[in-house]
């Protein structure tokens, strides 16, 4: 995982752990951990109150700034390959029984189920960002959609967030050129 995708699962953490800490902050009732203070029947007697400490602040943190360090590391360590991969050399591994590749097709439902490359995964484009989750950390995610446009946005979005990820050059249908195997 790169720099920029360490930092960003960080934020996350350390915003998960903030909430964690300030909810259970607030479920300890007056500060001693118990719901109900005892009445003094002399008020004279009554223990002075106990004061509240302040409740930790989360540490501050530049979103903004984490966003643009990550997206100059992705131009300034761009590989000679651009991210991108062609179809021949996806074929190539996919014939060898690589499993280190994961192929994720981001067109519409309708165009993928009229024909794709078998063994692929279909998350439309708009949808990607709501499906991280279901992406391997693992494995080169090899990014395809119609032209390779959207496919080589997908492609650097996802390896700002850590992912290992690649376009498909000149999209599908260099799948269907290269004669990958094509299931409906």
């Amino acid at each position: 995982m790169s720099e920029g995708g360490h930092r960003m699962a960080n934020l996350k953490r350390r915003t998960a752990l903030s909430l964690a800490l300030v909810f259970a902050l607030a479920a300890l009732a007056a500060c001693g951990g118990s719901a109900q203070q005892p009445v003094a029947t002399n008020q004279a007697a009554a223990a002075p109150t106990q004061e509240c400490p302040p409740c930790p602040e989360p540490e501050p943190c530049d979103e903004e700034a984490i966003l643009l360090e990550a997206a100059q590391d992705y131009f300034n360590n761009m590989a000679s390959h651009r991210n991108m991969i062609d179809a021949a050399e996806v074929k190539e591994k996919l014939e060898a029984g690589d499993d280190s590749i994961f192929l994720l097709d981001i067109r519409a439902d309708a165009d993928f189920a009229a024909g794709h490359v078998e063994g692929s995964v279909n998350i439309p484009f708009a949808a990607l960002g709501m499906n991280f989750d279901k992406l391997p950390t693992d494995k080169l995610i090899v990014v395809n959609c119609y032209s390779g446009q959207q496919s080589g946005q997908a492609a650097a979005v996802l390896r700002m967030a850590g992912y290992n990820a690649m376009s498909l050059k000149g999209g599908f249908p260099n799948y269907e050129k290269a004669e990958l195997p094509i299931v409906q």
